[in-house]
């Protein structure tokens, strides 16, 4: 990751573009919630005089200086009161919810427990004395900052935890007796632990955001932007200049003087969900002991590296940049993406990894179209600004493996001139596909090629649990610039799509819809088509071989075995048609197989031969009806399906995985054209509706 960044921070400063630094312990506080609400306690003299909840809107405001033992101005407090009663629980929970009537009475007899322990009291000490002496002596190093002076000044008269908490009482009941804020009040007033957090003691976290009238009427409150920034300035100024009195012994690993420090990585917090430390080594580790270097001196970065790498990473994770330089990838999990020149404004670049742009018209090229622009840029840029044509753009994905480490799972730097390359071809792979009546694939993103390859499907036509994930996120990146185990691919891809072909094509060639499988299976096609494209097997020679064609032949198995039933047993069909009920034995036996479907169909051929021009009406879902194919056509099908497969018939008793691919292609695409235009209208027709369903490919 510091390689990355130090990239990107090279970028930034050749463009001229200011990323925010913050001091290393002046963190953002967590991400309000419904369930992890901030509350915002105005002192005023010697009282609280009010409290309320903060919008979630305004929490990327407010941050705290210290750690998780201690922090100011903002901190985690407790709730002053513990209530165990289920009942009382429950009435507290929905008052604070719904709202509604109350008993001012009632809710003070609830006051019992106290919820602040001897442990909440230690770190409520750590918070309202040793941060702010800390904040304070501090600052005399630098210019000061007289708004945190005056916030330490208001918070003087309740250092006492006794004394606090009888004010913070006072002000919650104060506001129920007024019929306001109740939801603040009673979220200050009462904790309400699980049966864990009994057993556990635990006393819970409050969040809070100490503030004053006075820092409020200058315009500098301190759930404001003005007063974090006027505060993380001072702090950088101070830090520097403490660090500017010591001598600059040593290079860093990007040549930079510096003076040894023992102090933590910055810490970032990401939009994307998860915070990051810049660099975590721990000692305890046998390899950092390999060269007599452990920690900070394994991996020297000077004190202005680490200031400038933390703001280029809170940079190019900012809110606002969402699917333009970074996208998420899964819980705790983003992928990040910027060029090597940022003077320009450039194509959305992260976005055309993954679809940003949920229910779209079915039939949108949504790939295509962010691989045309990103073309268009690069072409343009070559003609009209050769000097700030790209040179090259970095991807790099984080993953959050535990509470204090993150790892880069996937780095890659690729020329604008491979991407083009490499899209063309995507696109080309994704078309490698026969026609399909009920929509033609579309292209996918490479971000979403795990999700494919991690479906499982039941019979049913239902996922599987999506508990375990073989594949990660990062594998349609490799797989995009060409580095991807394909042989792994279509091994699991068949694995656990068989299930899902078998459902489809028994739904799919009796004329009913599956329309919440659909844009799954269109991914699984699309896939599929992709893998046989870069083992070097196109369309227009797997439509002609072994497999696909006995994909046919079970296709066209059920359709002739539909219409026997529908005709000849008053519609009744039975729970598989003969095609679907042999597909999966197709994929592991395909002679034994192939001998038993031929002895199966034989009667319901003779049959077709007497009854030619047997069909019957289909009724469509928006009530239309339609003719469906004579019992003749699926004779032709079988005739022409019969002369291809003596062509290439073999006597092979197993397929591989790319021959059951080609298999699954074949039992859903639609029958070839027929010269005579006979291709029956219900394949025309049947599913047209389908095509301007939604799908998020």
């Amino acid at each position: 990751m510091i390689n990355e960044l130090h990239e990107l921070n090279l970028a930034l400063r050749e463009a001229g573009i200011a990323a925010d630094a913050w001091h290393r312990k002046y963190l953002p506080i967590a991400n309000i919630k419904s369930n992890a609400p901030c509350l915002r306690i105005v002192l005023d003299g010697n009282r609280v005089a009010e409290i309320e909840q903060v919008a979630a809107d305004k929490g990327s405001n407010i941050r705290r200086y210290g750690d998780n033992q201690g922090s100011f101005p903002a901190m985690n407090l407790a709730a002053l009161y513990r209530i165990r009663d289920e009942d009382i629980k429950k009435e507290i929970l929905q008052l604070i919810k719904e709202g509604g009537e109350y008993d001012i009475d009632r809710i003070e007899s609830w006051c019992v427990t106290d919820n602040w322990s001897k442990n909440f009291r230690q770190k409520f000490k750590i918070s309202i004395e040793a941060r702010p002496q800390e904040l304070q002596q501090m600052l005399k190093k630098g210019a000061g900052y007289e708004p945190i002076n005056d916030l330490i000044e208001a918070v003087q008269p309740f250092i006492d935890p006794n004394v606090f908490h009888k004010e913070l009482k006072e002000a919650a009941f104060a506001m129920l007796k007024a019929r306001r804020g109740m939801a603040a009040a009673l979220q200050t007033l009462f904790f309400l632990p699980t049966e864990k957090e009994i057993k556990q003691e635990d006393y819970g976290k409050l969040s809070v955001v100490l503030d004053t009238y006075a820092l409020e009427d200058q315009g500098l409150t301190t759930v404001g932007s003005r007063f974090a920034k006027g505060l993380n300035k001072a702090l950088l100024h101070a830090d520097q200049h403490a660090h500017s009195e010591k001598p600059l012994e040593e290079k860093d690993a990007f040549g930079r003087n510096f003076s040894p420090m023992d102090e933590p990585m910055p810490k970032v917090k990401l939009a994307a969900g998860f915070d990051v430390s810049l660099r975590t080594m721990f000692k305890g580790q046998p390899c950092q002991h390999r060269y007599g270097k452990i920690e900070n001196d394994s991996y020297p970065i000077s004190k202005e590296e680490r200031t400038e790498l933390s703001a280029a990473l809170d940079w190019i994770a900012k809110k606002e940049y969402e699917n333009k330089t970074w996208v998420s990838t899964g819980k705790g999990e983003a992928m990040f993406v910027f060029p090597s020149s940022l003077y320009a404004q450039i194509p959305d670049i992260a976005g055309m990894y993954q679809n940003t742009q949920q229910n779209t018209p079915y039939g949108q090229a949504l790939f295509e179209a962010k691989a045309k622009s990103f073309t268009e840029y690069v072409t343009k840029t070559k003609e009209l600004d050769p000097e700030h044509v790209l040179e090259w753009i970095q991807f790099f994905i984080l993953r959050k493996l535990d509470k204090a480490r993150t790892k880069v799972i996937y780095s890659y730097n690729a020329r604008p001139d491979e991407i083009v390359r490499r899209s063309d071809d995507w696109i080309k792979a994704a078309k490698n596909l026969p026609e399909f009546h009920f929509g033609t694939p579309r292209v996918p993103f490479p971000l979403r090629i795990a999700d494919i390859l991690n479906s499982v499907w039941k019979q049913d036509g239902t996922p599987a649990s999506e508990k375990y994930k073989e594949v990660s996120a990062y594998y349609g990146m490799e797989m995009f610039f060409g580095a991807a185990d394909l042989n792994r691919a279509i091994r699991s891809l068949i694995k656990n799509a068989v299930p899902l072909g078998a459902y489809a094509g028994a739904k799919l060639n009796s004329h009913q819809t599956i329309k919440s499988q659909l844009p799954q299976l269109h991914l699984t096609l699309a896939l599929m088509g992709m893998l046989l494209y870069w083992e070097n097997i196109r369309k227009d020679v797997y439509m002609n071989e072994y497999p696909y064609l006995f994909g046919q032949l079970l296709k066209a198995a059920d359709g002739l075995h539909e219409l026997y039933c529908m005709t000849e047993r008053n519609g009744q069909l039975p729970p598989q048609l003969v095609g679907s009920s042999m597909y999966q034995a197709s994929m592991e036996f395909p002679s034994r197989t192939l001998a038993q479907l031929v002895q199966r169909l034989s009667p319901y051929l003779g049959w077709a031969k007497t009854h030619a021009e047997k069909s019957y009406l289909i009724t469509k879902e928006n009530g239309e009806t339609v003719n469906s194919p004579r019992a003749a056509y699926y004779l032709s099908v079988f005739n022409e399906i019969a002369s291809k497969l003596y062509v290439v018939l073999s006597d092979q008793t197993r397929f591989s995985d790319v021959e059951k691919a080609q298999l699954f292609i074949g039992y859903l695409a639609s029958f070839p054209k027929r010269q005579n235009n006979q291709t029956p209208p219900v394949e025309q027709t049947i599913n047209a509706d389908l095509k301007g369903d939604s799908s998020d490919e």
